[in-house]
């Protein structure tokens, strides 16, 4: 496994600083880690069996599947930035630097590989599917989970913040596209390409949740605008008042909106 540190992708958030960074990324876990569980629990995660977490981030997925897998199985947390993996220290669980889009990994080896806002981030996503599905044995399970941020946008329409919040959210997501910064839709898709691998028994739901501002979900949003809004900024896409009004709606809990789709799909490689 090749430790090259040159950076090999557009994430949006590699120059975050590392404590801002790491409580986004926590947020996120505490949002959706119960669907991710709860679908690793329907799988059937059982001891003895190998793991890869692709894009392990914070590691809440590496320490739940180590603790299922138990001593007589091991989970490989394989990130880019491994800067937050530091602390798992279980003897089953393996920290690996790896760039997914061209690292090698193990050929027909692992019992379950899975990914959450990953491939959204990724020139060439299909290609990457391709090279975790080459890396399941027979039998072995893959679950993806990527969002469709199309649904984000406010419940109450005549809300005085709820104008400015949509029209901020659309632009924000038309900006990530045209920019390649990150494909806002691209969970719409996943079941599509997962079917075109060829996987057997092949399920997939969507789950969103109304969001109301200052709540959890809140404070990651606001964290992620504070990463987008430079470049928004610079090509005049939207104001200084205009993004204050939306940090607004995030910190108002009389203000509520649809959090974006996360469309998880899993399936058995024949």
């Amino acid at each position: 496994m090749t430790t090259d540190p040159v950076v090999r992708t557009r994430y949006f958030a590699a120059e975050a600083e590392a404590t801002d960074e790491l409580a986004r990324l926590q947020l996120i876990e505490a949002s959706f880690d119960p669907t991710t569980f709860r679908i690793l629990d329907d799988i059937g995660v059982e001891a003895g069996w190998r793991c890869l977490e692709v894009g392990a981030g914070g590691g809440s997925v590496t320490r739940w599947l180590s603790e299922r897998v138990g001593q007589t199985g091991y989970v490989v947390a394989a990130d880019l930035d491994p800067r937050f993996l530091g602390g798992l220290s279980k003897q089953n669980i393996e920290v690996r630097r790896c760039d997914i889009t061209c690292d090698d990994i193990e050929q027909s080896h692992y019992d379950l590989i899975h990914c959450r806002a990953l491939l959204m981030h990724l020139d060439d996503p299909v290609e990457v599917l391709r090279r975790m599905t080459a890396a399941l044995r027979p039998g072995g399970w893959l679950l993806a989970e990527e969002p469709d941020i199309q649904l984000m946008g406010s419940v109450d329409r005549d809300h005085p913040l709820a104008e400015n919040f949509d029209f901020c959210i659309r632009k924000g997501m038309e900006s990530a596209l045209a920019t390649r910064v990150f494909d806002p839709y691209f969970g719409r898709t996943l079941l599509a390409h997962i079917d075109g691998l060829g996987f057997a028994e092949t399920r997939n739901e969507g789950n969103s949740v109304i969001v109301r501002g200052g709540e959890p979900l809140s404070r990651m949003w606001m964290q992620t605008w504070q990463v987008l809004t430079e470049h928004m900024l610079e090509a005049a896409i939207v104001t200084d008042a205009q993004l204050a009004a939306l940090s607004r709606a995030f910190e108002d809990p009389t203000f509520t909106y649809y959090d974006p789709l996360i469309m998880s799909v899993w399936g058995r490689k024949p």
